[in-house]
């Protein structure tokens, strides 16, 4: 009798073992993943994020607001620098997304291209690309972080109070534009961007 329990609890022993080791793994990827989210949350922009307005001057002299807007308003802002290949590798799908705004009358929602390089390299870089959209260059360091453009392209969509309903880091391409931002403009859904190339910023 003592022997068949003790081959029972032999048995038994390594399948609660291996139970315990799968319930470990599958709290430690829980935890992982909470990190992550975590993480994502207070270092990229993300949907209901809310960024503050600030006021900078176009390549042609206008008075541009960034972060505020007139009711029932939405901006779309694509930061950018001249040097970065997947900004450029973004531009025709860029003039893909101001054609498809400009055509659009359900709901104003200008495109803006937000330069984080100097004034004279970002009228290099406009002309080069030939930019039909408002260009502006981001006045601080200080509101970069605050709109946490840590890599680029970086491209986000926000209500007429600033906060933001869709945001993206990653080379720009007609489907992205077509599938992920136009819903995001038009109908203000929060769409998962898919994982693109991107340039990141150190400084």
């Amino acid at each position: 009798m003592n022997g068949r329990y003790a081959r029972v609890i032999t048995a038994v022993i390594p399948v609660i073992a291996a139970s315990a080791v799968l319930i470990l793994g599958i709290q430690n990827r829980a935890l992982r993943q909470r990190n992550r989210d975590l993480i994502v949350r207070f270092t990229a922009p993300h949907p209901g994020m809310l960024v503050p307005a600030f006021t900078a001057r176009s390549l042609v002299g206008d008075s541009v607001t960034i972060g505020a807007s007139s009711l029932d308003e939405r901006q779309v802002l694509f930061f950018f620098t001249s040097t970065c290949p997947y900004c450029v590798r973004s531009m025709p799908a860029l003039r893909l997304l101001d054609s498809l705004l400009r055509r659009e009358h359900r709901r104003r929602a200008p495109l803006i291209a937000v330069s984080l390089d100097s004034a004279g390299g970002t009228h290099g870089f406009a002309d080069s690309v030939n930019a039909m959209m408002p260009v502006v260059v981001v006045p601080s360091e200080r509101m970069r972080l605050l709109y946490r453009v840590r890599s680029i392209p970086q491209l986000m969509v926000l209500d007429s109070g600033g906060r933001t309903v869709y945001a993206r880091t990653g080379e720009l391409t007609g489907s992205v534009v077509r599938d992920s931002v136009a819903p995001a403009i038009w109908l203000g859904m929060p769409v998962v961007p898919p994982v693109a190339k991107v340039a990141t910023r150190t400084h």
